[in-house]
C-alpha cells in the first residue's frame, strides 16, 4: 500500500463528501464528517483488501476495532436506500 495512493483515495472520498483531508483524520464525530470517514476507511480497504484492520487502524490513527465498525457502518449505509422500514 502506497501512501501517496491512500491520500489520493482520501482525498477524492472528502472532495465528493464536501469535506477536508483534516476532516477525515481528525475526531469530530459530526455525523457528515463520520459516514466520510468511514466511506474513507471502506474505500482504502476495497482498494488495497490484504491489508488488515490493525494496519488501517494505524494509518488513520484508529484502533482497530473501531475501523471494524466504521466498514460495517459505511456498508450498512451503501444499502440504506434499499432497505424498506416497517410501518
Amino acid at each position: 500500500m502506497r501512501r501517496v495512493d491512500v491520500w489520493a483515495i482520501v482525498d477524492n472520498v472528502a472532495a465528493s463528501q464536501g469535506v477536508t483531508r483534516e476532516d477525515i483524520f481528525g475526531r469530530s464525530r459530526l455525523k457528515r464528517i463520520a459516514q466520510a470517514r468511514f466511506l474513507a476507511w471502506a474505500a482504502v480497504y476495497l482498494s488495497y483488501p490484504s491489508t488488515s484492520l490493525t494496519d488501517l487502524g494505524l494509518l488513520f490513527g484508529r484502533e482497530r476495532s473501531t475501523i471494524s465498525h466504521g466498514l460495517f457502518r459505511a456498508k450498512a449505509e451503501r444499502a440504506a436506500p434499499f432497505v424498506r422500514r416497517a410501518a
